[in-house]
């Protein structure tokens, strides 16, 4: 079983499909004025997915509500971070690395039927050595400005839950089973969307990570990975999860940059870039140089790319739509996204379900696509 996020990547060997470890395969640069240094050495607007997206007009329309929970499926969350903490839950974060939390679930042996999740150890401060949940939870939430050097989150209000199942960027122990139980609790609290920007391999008949996603009735928005693979070829038996769990309550995202393309950065051997696929990615959304959020408290950010980053603006559209819509369902919202997405020439056709580029503008006038 194998991690991908922001900075680990699937590295393919030939025509064998060998997940390998790779530390170093993204990098971040401060960010400083309106623009900020891309990877190819281009400058990109700072925040330049505000426009693309059509965040602006968005928000003419809805901002948000307290109402909407979004679960951060991760490694944690600076809870107190000025750019979001007036955004996050006062209560029911939960660490699901915590070895009095793991014991509780029986982690090794997980199964839900035998959990009270009324009576898990609540992590009221889950913050984190590792930035990447954080960067994640500044999308969804984080309150900038764009002018400024402040990250501009999809949501002015939404009240973002931190489940953290990953530590460091490395391979812990039990992760399928700890992203299940995440996903179990987030229905025991009634979560409308996780994001879930991270991966791991396992075999397509895992029954706890498969019951915990057919089971949760919220939303699911995960990241394809940044392999610049096919991911729809063969894994020699295996699957992503969650992406190509199969299940109905899943968009899988992949990251697309300024120019309207797959993002790529061909610095790395073998190339960084987005994983794709046909069947099991549905869109793309702007993942590459986005600015996110620091893991300090103070309001700095810099630069980083990876589907990471795409998919916390899929997750909060949706928290936009449910916010304007609180009746839809998690099909409905889905349906909604995939229905309204920017077709940019055929740049992602045949790469994704939708053909397109998350418009969230659109997403939120969707009945005059109807």
């Amino acid at each position: 079983m194998k991690y991908f996020g922001i900075v680990f990547v699937f590295v393919s060997s030939y025509l064998n499909l060998n997940f390998e470890y790779c530390t170093d395969c993204c990098e971040f640069k401060l960010t400083q004025g309106l623009y900020s240094s891309s990877y190819s050495g281009e400058n990109i607007p700072t925040n330049w997915y505000v426009e693309k997206i059509g965040l602006d007009d968005a928000h003419n329309i809805e901002t948000g509500s307290y109402n909407v929970k979004v679960g951060v499926i991760d490694s944690g969350i600076f809870l107190t971070n000025n750019n979001i903490s007036n955004n996050v839950a006062t209560s029911g974060h939960v660490d699901f690395t915590n070895t009095n939390v793991m014991n509780f679930l029986n982690i090794e042996n997980y199964d839900s039927s035998s959990v009270n999740f009324s009576n898990i150890p609540i992590n009221n401060s889950v913050n984190t050595s590792n930035a990447h949940g954080t960067n994640v939870a500044g999308l969804i939430g984080g309150y900038g400005s764009l002018n400024g050097n402040s990250v501009v989150g999809m949501c002015e209000n939404v009240t973002i839950y931190s489940l953290k199942i990953q530590n460091q960027y490395s391979i812990e122990d039990n992760m399928l089973n700890k992203l299940a139980a995440a996903i179990d609790y987030a229905e025991y609290l009634g979560i409308d969307i996780l994001n879930i920007s991270l991966g791991y391999t396992g075999p397509a008949n895992s029954p706890q990570i498969n019951n915990a996603i057919d089971n949760f009735s919220g939303l699911i928005v995960c990241a394809s990975g940044n392999s610049y693979l096919d991911i729809d070829a063969s894994l020699n038996g295996q699957v992503i999860y969650p992406i190509q769990s199969n299940a109905d309550n899943i968009i899988g995202v992949a990251a697309s940059n300024y120019y309207e393309n797959i993002w790529v950065d061909t610095t790395f051997t073998p190339h960084t870039g987005s994983n794709y696929g046909g069947v099991s990615v549905d869109l793309f959304a702007p993942g590459a140089d986005i600015n996110v959020i620091a893991t300090d408290m103070l309001q700095t950010s810099y630069v980083g790319s990876g589907t990471s980053f795409a998919s916390p603006l899929v997750a909060g559209t949706a928290a936009l739509i449910k916010s304007k819509y609180p009746h839809l369902n998690a099909n409905q919202l889905k349906r909604i996204i995939l229905d309204t997405v920017d077709i940019s020439g055929n740049n992602f056709r045949g790469k994704c379900v939708s053909n397109g580029r998350l418009n969230t503008y659109n997403a939120l006038n969707f009945d005059r696509h109807i």
